[in-house]
């Protein structure tokens, strides 16, 4: 039986939950929180409707590079990144230099970037991707450029 004020909202799996219900007449206003990914079945009882709202997925980013490389020779590092609005990607190189990207609301990105180093060693490089819905989430890793 459901309670007055409430329908019930139903996440494919295992757990049903309830999305509180307002307004009065044919309008409705329902409100509630999605949590998680995935789609979202909502059944209207009264009405008897269904209908499906897809959330989205996590956001994914991969970064690589050829290294090592020996001085003078580019670091190519390749991206591959998917998410729901990709505002951009900021890459620090590890030695005091730094480039961006704009990804202009795309949900997916896939390239290359060149750096070159003008000395040898380890350096560190953190890249960090932006997205206007999820967030952003940052990838590290060690380039070694050989003498």
């Amino acid at each position: 039986m459901v309670k007055p004020g409430y329908v019930p909202g139903r996440l494919r799996g295992p757990r049903p939950s309830r999305i509180p219900i307002s307004g009065s007449g044919p309008s409705r206003t329902l409100t509630g929180t999605i949590v998680g990914l995935g789609a979202l079945t909502l059944a209207i009882l009264a009405g008897c409707s269904e209908s499906t709202l897809s959330v989205g997925h996590e956001l994914r980013f991969g970064l690589s590079s050829n290294s090592p490389v020996p001085v003078g020779d580019s670091v190519i590092f390749r991206y591959d990144v998917a998410g729901t609005s990709l505002s951009g990607m900021v890459i620090d190189f590890g030695d005091s230099s730094a480039d961006s990207l704009s990804f202009h609301g795309a949900q997916t990105a896939t390239g290359r970037v060149a750096h070159r180093y003008g000395r040898s060693g380890s350096f560190p490089v953190s890249a960090t991707v932006t997205d206007a819905i999820q967030g952003a989430r940052t990838e590290t890793l060690s380039v070694q450029v050989d003498p």
